[in-house]
């Protein structure tokens, strides 16, 4: 919020994303935060087997915890939670995008994590 406050450009937050950063929003653009999960939510075929989903969760919550990413602590935990109440989103299995390869399968992750899309809740 500070960054912000000085007009410092926030990636993803003021800013576009990837080949985009470089352009600025007018302001805090909190579509960004939604409209990426929706974007990139356009996989195809049938889900991800639960376990799978739920491993490539707990490798997210792990690279994420190392604090290169500027994610909040709350968004671990509510990870964390989905994994502890037997909470998985359905993730397709093809789709993927992007240099790390898993762009598409961590926006179906995410927007369930916002309260969209569907889930597997204790494996039904």
């Amino acid at each position: 919020m500070e960054s912000m406050r000085k007009g410092v450009p926030v990636y993803g937050v003021t800013t576009g994303y990837g080949n985009h950063a470089a352009n600025a929003c007018s302001g805090y653009c909190p579509e960004n935060g939604v409209n990426i999960f929706r974007f990139h939510g356009c996989g195809t075929g049938d889900p991800i087997g639960i376990e799978e989903t739920r491993a490539a969760m707990l490798c997210r919550i792990i690279c994420l915890a190392r604090g290169y990413s500027g994610v909040s602590v709350a968004l671990l935990q509510h990870l964390a939670d989905f994994l502890n109440q037997g909470v998985t989103p359905i993730v397709p299995c093809e789709g993927s995008v992007g240099a790390s390869g898993d762009l598409t399968p961590m926006s179906y992750i995410g927007a369930c994590l916002m309260g969209e899309r569907e889930v597997f809740y204790r494996a039904k």
